[in-house]
């Protein structure tokens, strides 16, 4: 009777290790519910399993590779616990002299192009958009920028935000010369 105890604690905790791996508690996400995981985990592994099934796997690896890969792209970490909140440089409607560094959206050869294009990021509610005029040896152009980051980790963590929630794939950090 008493060898039976701890082979039935020892039981247990194997259980309640081996049903925690396959949980959320793997992934988490730094703006999202957790009610969501559910749905964007059953997402990633449908669509893993279709790539893998039709030979398009892009992860090189499993079926876990692809989930993973998937999840992150969805914005998930993989990890035990969420991150600590960390308080980030807020973005600036106007360049200072103390920045260094900005996403580049896109650059105009005229400023009423670059105006519009202003406009329409300002009326997707993209904050922090300006405008910058730089002089080439090809003749005037106006950069419309975004954001104003101290730091290049800033302003990396601004271009994947802006890739994500906006869909600007498109973008380049540019260092304040």
């Amino acid at each position: 009777m008493t060898t039976r105890l701890p082979l039935l604690v020892l039981g247990l905790v194997c259980i309640a290790i081996l049903s925690g791996c396959g949980s959320r508690s793997a992934y988490y996400h730094p703006k999202k519910p957790a009610a969501v995981w559910d749905e964007d985990f059953a997402d990633c592994r449908d669509t893993a399993k279709f790539l893998l099934e039709t030979g398009r796997g892009v992860s090189g690896g499993g079926l876990g590779d692809e989930i993973k890969d998937c999840m992150e792209a969805k914005g998930y970490c993989y990890g035990s616990d969420a991150p600590p909140a960390v308080c980030e440089v807020q973005t600036s409607a106007n360049d200072t002299a103390q920045t260094e560094y900005n996403v580049l959206e896109s650059t105009w050869h005229t400023p009423q192009l670059a105006k519009e294009r202003l406009a329409y990021l300002q009326s997707t509610h993209i904050r922090g958009a300006f405008i910058r005029p730089v002089q080439t040896e090809k003749g005037m152009w106006y950069r419309v920028l975004i954001g104003s980051r101290e730091t290049l980790d800033g302003a990396k963590q601004l271009q994947y935000d802006l890739w994500r929630n906006h869909n600007l794939r498109y973008t380049y950090i540019v260092k304040r010369q």
